[in-house]
């Protein structure tokens, strides 16, 4: 923990501008989108390489969080939060709750500076992989269920 604590509550209204609002497009559009060719987790790895891509140009802004992370780190968070928020949309259609976690992140960030060594970019996603599947096989053995909790 670098900064005080709540800070978490002062950013957490900024980050939802300024950056849970992506999900309108990520989670809202393009997931979908891809899921109408390819499957959840194809369709994953191409918006979580996507919108890792999409942050790049802050690694050259002076000032950012970013100039002092590894990028391939930030990749594999991004994949790993990429299928987090996957399980989120597909467990309750909701884009809300998609900002609303990608803002708690964003702000979280702002407090605990996250170390961004590769291992722990991997292991960050190897966690988020269990997550999904497990859930994904929960999802798929229950269809008649409706796993729709709308927010």
């Amino acid at each position: 923990m670098e900064n005080p604590l709540y800070l978490v509550l002062i950013n957490f209204p900024i980050m939802i501008i300024g950056g849970g609002f992506e999900e309108i497009g990520w989670r809202g559009y393009l997931q979908p989108t891809l899921q109408k060719r390819w499957s959840p987790f194809t369709s994953t790895l191409i918006v979580g390489g996507i919108w890792s891509i999409w942050h790049l140009p802050l690694w050259f802004v002076v000032g950012s969080n970013q100039v002092s992370m590894n990028f391939l780190w930030f990749t594999l968070i991004a994949l790993a939060l990429s299928f987090l928020m996957t399980i989120i949309y597909l467990y309750t259609r909701s884009i809300f709750l998609c900002i609303i976690f990608h803002a708690l992140i964003n702000s979280l960030w702002e407090v605990y500076i996250p170390d961004t060594n590769i291992l722990s970019g991997l292991y960050t996603l190897l966690f988020a992989l269990v997550i999904y599947t497990i859930l994904e096989i929960y999802r798929k053995k229950n269809p008649t269920k409706s796993h729709h909790v709308h927010v």
